[in-house]
């Protein structure tokens, strides 16, 4: 009886030892599952931190008061857009609000009202994070800016190449394609930016078009770039692309063809595939294809019509029309082609055009207003004995601005006989 005791004490005593050794085992085994998930979540964290932008999305502090006097030069259209029926135009100096007569409303100024960066594009749109129309502005360097007709908040990254921006696209999902300089095409979803696809990083980009699924990409030295389904073609010289520099892209209604704009002419795309090339060695600086008509804006061409009805193009034309001075001055560095209502309105540096009721010619329909400065380019300022202000320009000779006058007296000449300015 005592051996049988002693036995089952025994069995006990080793079935103890194992459920020790093996909660030992399953404790250990716990653990060792606990630190590799925490390793892999970490790791994961660091994969999203790499790939996402920190960046704030705040309102936009006005300018301190520095209390330096504007001295006002010409503005410069760069891009125009028409928001809660108003229609704006933004350039490097800021941003012009005029009304549907053509009146100047407000003036928001680069370093007064907004930060000190030229702004480059514009675009309305229902962001995310909004849920409102609202009008979109890249700045140079930046950031951007959003405003809703009532006030302007700023989505700033921390990163200075983020900030870096080239051109936007919104997007029906409520996203923000952004094409910058050296971080190639962003996408800002609301509560983050991160970039849209490995093979679009690390590139230039210069125009963008399409969707976020289906999207075309204009870059500075690597020609045109099709992001789809995953997926990036490229498309160069190689592929039939006169120039790699890519200056504008335009998208046709049935989504089937492409446009791409080259210092050498405009590459067709169809179906996805590189085509041929129109008006070969035209610098296409903007596109429009609208009303069975390709419209080239040009750097000193004006703008070329092309038509497309029955795809029989002639690569070879002229100007659309001989603008009248007296009428309609002559068209250059196009830099905007769109679609307004019925009408074609072509955005240059000294204008706002919108092509006549024939369809032949175009008149201004808005201009800069008169400024102090004769030009933007400045090359050296100095002052007399006499506290007048000199301004030097690389190619416009020399205003003097006196003291007390805002007007300047020119001198186009390295000789020349300055006229007295008025003194008050």
């Amino acid at each position: 009886m005592k051996k049988v005791i002693m036995k089952r004490a025994s069995v006990v005593s080793v079935r103890g030892v194992v459920a020790v050794a093996l909660l030992l085992v399953l404790s250990v085994g716990a653990f060792v599952i606990w630190r590799a998930s925490r390793a892999l979540h970490s790791a994961a964290a660091d994969v999203r931190a790499a790939q996402e932008i920190r960046f704030a999305v705040r309102p936009l502090a006005p300018v301190a008061n520095l209390d330096f006097e504007v001295i006002s030069s010409p503005a410069v259209f760069f891009q125009a857009t028409r928001f809660q029926d108003r229609a704006y135009i933004a350039g490097p100096a800021g941003l012009l609000e005029y009304d549907s007569g053509g009146a100047l409303l407000h003036q928001y100024a680069v370093g007064r009202e907004f930060p000190g960066s030229p702004l480059i594009a514009l675009a309305p749109a229902v962001l995310a994070d909004s849920r409102e129309p609202e009008l979109i502005l890249a700045t140079a360097n930046h950031g951007l800016l959003a405003f809703n007709g009532r006030a302007f908040r700023q989505i700033f990254p921390y990163d200075s190449e983020v900030r870096a921006v080239t051109t936007i696209l919104p997007d029906p999902s409520g996203h923000l394609l952004i094409g910058t300089k050296r971080r190639g095409v962003l996408v800002y979803d609301g509560k983050k930016i991160m970039a849209l696809h490995s093979t679009l990083k690390d590139v230039y980009v210069t125009a963008l078009a399409g969707s976020e699924s289906d999207l075309w990409v204009g870059t500075l030295d690597r020609g045109v770039l099709h992001f789809h389904g995953a997926a990036t073609d490229s498309f160069s010289e190689p592929q039939g692309l006169a120039d790699p520099q890519v200056q504008s892209l335009a998208i046709s209604s049935d989504t089937d063809t492409i446009y791409a704009g080259t210092p050498l002419g405009v590459a067709v795309f169809s179906a996805g595939r590189f085509s041929r090339v129109l008006a070969p060695g035209v610098l296409a600086t903007a596109l429009l294809a609208a009303r069975n008509q390709l419209y080239v804006g040009t750097e000193d061409q004006g703008v070329i019509s092309i038509p497309l009805e029955g795809r029989h193009h002639n690569l070879n034309l002229a100007p659309s029309s001989e603008l009248s001075p007296e009428l309609s001055p002559q068209l250059s560095e196009v830099r905007q082609l769109f679609l307004s209502g019925d009408a074609v309105f072509a955005v240059a540096r000294s204008g706002l055009y919108r092509m006549n009721s024939h369809g032949f010619g175009w008149e201004q329909v808005l201009q800069p207003g008169t400024t102090v400065l004769s030009d933007r380019n400045i090359s050296a300022l100095a002052t007399d004995a006499n506290g007048r202000l000199w301004v030097g320009y690389f190619d416009r000779g020399i205003d003097v601005l006196a003291p007390d006058d805002t007007r300047t007296s020119p001198c186009r000449r390295r000789t020349c006989v300055l006229r007295q300015p008025r003194l008050a």
